[in-house]
């Protein structure tokens, strides 16, 4: 099998990334009307912003630019888009950035680094199905960059220890490549607090992952959370963002 040039990968990587940027405009404007809704509507001050998978500061910015936040909390494991973030955001007064990822329990696991940042993950690639085989390319022609490494994971749990969330309205989105519903189930005294909590949550209805919504949804059923809303991601038809409120609302 003849290997394709590397100045070809390449312009393909760009091309991809143009087009997520394109797409993302329509996804974050559909995005705003839905937590406009939610914030005007329920009355939301004080609020904190949780960023689980925090990339390049999509969602940083996002925020930032449409709401009256006090702080946002923002967690990212891969060390060159935690560069990115950092070198935007690391002198902005109400955001803290941790290098680290968030999941089940506190623990160091291997990160996976991806030539397409955005499908970085804890989650090693396998061959199953054309999302796995392209990661595992990917990976392949990043190893000389970075490859794999080990991080930090903590907890939702551990963090709301840490910070004062009383009397404070929580948006908390988890986008992690797969990894979302560990880092629910290492949320389980955060999600059944007092707080008013909206959750961000990123599905997989591929093949090799679709068995995780589910799962998910059961989780946040028995913490009585309601699904209210569906967004859906124009470059992949397989990932939505899910977005679901606490029983506090």
């Amino acid at each position: 099998m003849q290997t394709v040039p590397s100045f070809t990968r390449e312009t393909i990587f760009k091309f991809y990334r143009f087009l997520i940027k394109v797409t993302e405009n329509w996804f974050n404007l559909r995005l705003l009307h839905t937590y406009r809704d939610i914030v005007w509507q329920a009355g939301f001050n004080k609020i904190i912003v949780i960023d689980v998978g925090a990339h390049h500061g999509e969602t940083i910015d996002f925020f930032l630019g449409h709401f009256d936040i006090e702080s946002i909390l923002a967690f990212e494991p891969s060390r060159r888009s935690f560069q990115i973030v950092e070198a935007k955001h690391r002198d902005t007064p109400k955001v803290t950035l941790y290098n680290m990822a968030v999941g089940k329990t506190k623990t160091v696991k291997v990160f996976y680094e991806m030539a397409v940042t955005e499908m970085s993950s804890l989650i090693a690639p396998d061959n199953i199905g054309l999302r796995n085989r392209l990661k595992k390319q990917l990976l392949h022609t990043d190893l000389a960059v970075n490859g794999s490494h080990e991080v930090p994971v903590t907890t939702l749990d551990e963090l709301q220890t840490r910070w004062e969330f009383i009397d404070r309205d929580i948006i908390c989105k988890i986008d992690t490549e797969g990894y979302e519903l560990s880092a629910l189930l290492g949320a389980q005294s955060f999600l059944s607090s007092e707080n008013r909590i909206v959750l961000q949550i990123e599905i997989h209805r591929d093949k090799t992952r679709k068995y995780l919504e589910p799962q998910i949804d059961e989780l946040l059923l028995n913490q009585s959370y309601q699904r209210i809303a569906e967004r859906r991601h124009y470059m992949d038809p397989t990932v939505v963002d899910v977005i679901y409120v606490s029983k506090e609302f």
